[in-house]
């Protein structure tokens, strides 16, 4: 199995800013805290168990626990990979439900 990154790691409002570039129209990043993400995914029928689980994983994503790049994308392509804005603008009819 490969673990396929990115050229960078990037923060949420580095990927919306990079999605903002690429699809030509804003993307906002909201950094909701943790106890009211965990009250927004009970109040939305999440099982207290994968709440408490996803609060975990975003707050370790935040805190930079996958912020390491591979050279996947190079071994299995032979090309570098793209950046999200470049990601974004080459599927913009998908995101668009073109």
């Amino acid at each position: 199995s490969y673990v396929v990154t990115g050229p960078r790691a990037i923060t949420y409002a580095e990927a919306a800013a990079e999605l903002s570039r690429g699809l030509d129209r804003p993307v906002s990043f909201v950094d909701v805290p943790g106890a009211a993400f965990r009250t927004g995914l009970r109040d939305a029928g999440v099982p207290d168990w994968f709440a408490d689980n996803l609060v975990v994983l975003y707050r370790l994503l935040r805190e930079g626990v996958a912020s390491q790049t591979t050279d996947a994308v190079r071994v299995l392509t032979g090309r570098e990979p793209r950046g999200l804005a470049e990601f974004a603008r080459d599927h913009r009819s998908a995101v668009e439900g073109g």
